[in-house]
């Protein structure tokens, strides 16, 4: 597995590419949830970019501290409606488990990745892909005490 170092620009750039990929779709957003905590910044630089003002957080998590992936925990919901102009935002889908557990409980809301190891028709507009091979490190991510590369 290959270890890749986003840096900032980067991440701005793919969520410039993801707003500009939305407004040309014509899709009316009104709403965005950011899928926290990965999905923390990309959220606030699309509602940047997009001039989103309601801005909520659903905290979920599925890898253990172990590294390995069991169950989806919601640890706070937002109170927001299953419409389509509700879009939800990660930072990066590795496997899909976390946008099908969305698509599940919001069947009507949207969702998009800024990074994607898969392509799925789930997506309102598509992401950057990256390779499966590729353990994708955040900005973000650099400072923790973990440090540690989401090998996943």
């Amino acid at each position: 597995m290959v270890n890749y170092i986003l840096s900032y620009k980067e991440v701005e750039d793919a969520a410039k590419q993801v707003a500009d990929l939305i407004e040309k779709s014509g899709k009316s957003v009104k709403r965005l949830v950011a899928i926290s905590r990965g999905g923390l910044i990309p959220t606030g630089l699309l509602a940047q970019y997009l001039n989103i003002r309601e801005i909520h957080s659903l905290a979920l998590y599925s890898y253990l501290s172990d590294g390995t992936q069991g169950e989806v925990t919601v640890v706070v919901r937002p109170d927001v409606p299953d419409q389509e102009d509700t879009l939800f935002v990660d930072d990066l889908v590795e496997g899909g488990k976390t946008a099908e557990y969305l698509k599940k409980m919001y069947p009507n809301s949207s969702f998009i990745s800024l990074f994607s190891k898969i392509n799925a028709d789930y997506f309102v507009v598509k992401p950057v892909f990256l390779s499966k091979n590729t353990a994708v490190v955040f900005p973000w991510e650099l400072k923790t005490n973990k440090n540690r590369a989401r090998d996943r």
